[in-house]
Formats: C-alpha cells, sequence, structure tokens
C-alpha cells in the first residue's frame, strides 16, 4: 500500500510545508475532527457527581469520616448498583446547614 505521500506528486501544495507549518496543519485537522481530551477532562473535574475517592479528596476527610456522615444522614449519597456517589452541590449545601458541634462529639 502506497503512502499518501507517494501518491501526491512533487508540486502538491504539502510539499512546501515547513516542520512548523505542517505541524500546526495536524494539531488544526487533530482539534477539529477529534474531542479534545483536556476539555473532557475538565468537564469531569466540574461534574456535580463525586465517587467516593474525590469525595473524600473534596472534604480533606478521611474514608471513615465519610461513611460515617453518609450512614448517619449528615451527607446525602446515591448509589447506582454497587457504586456510590455524592453531588457536590448537595454536599455543599448539607455541610453549610449542619449544625457546628463542640469538639470532641462525633457527628
Amino acid at each position: 500500500m502506497d503512502s499518501l505521500l507517494d501518491t501526491l506528486s512533487k508540486d502538491h501544495p504539502l510539499y512546501a510545508l515547513n516542520i512548523g507549518q505542517f505541524e500546526t496543519l495536524m494539531q488544526e485537522i487533530m482539534n477539529k475532527n477529534m474531542p479534545a481530551p483536556v476539555a473532557q477532562i475538565e468537564a469531569r473535574n466540574q461534574s456535580d457527581e463525586l465517587s467516593i475517592t474525590e469525595c473524600i479528596d473534596y472534604l480533606k476527610i478521611s474514608e471513615t469520616t465519610l461513611h460515617r456522615y453518609k450512614n448517619n444522614g449528615v451527607i446525602p449519597f446515591y448509589k447506582a448498583g454497587r457504586t456510590i456517589y455524592f453531588k457536590r452541590s448537595e454536599i455543599d449545601a448539607a455541610l453549610s446547614s449542619a449544625p457546628v458541634k463542640k469538639k470532641g462529639n462525633k457527628i
């Protein structure tokens, strides 16, 4: 099978491109025809749904504390099959309205 360059004549415009122009052209083609992975990652980071690990990182608490909050109804959670997830907006609302306990009292 012939490569694309083998099928092009020597006077084709692609032969006149320098490496920088070629890289720019390829980047434009990729951006136009492929979803941007960075945008997908950013969208996931801004998602309202949090996994257990993401929730632990978000709240900066231990997994034990997260499960205690979940089991005692301090923060709402959802279950899809065996997967547990939390909604960032609901966690923020629940914790902002939760009463402040004296040090040493567990929630």
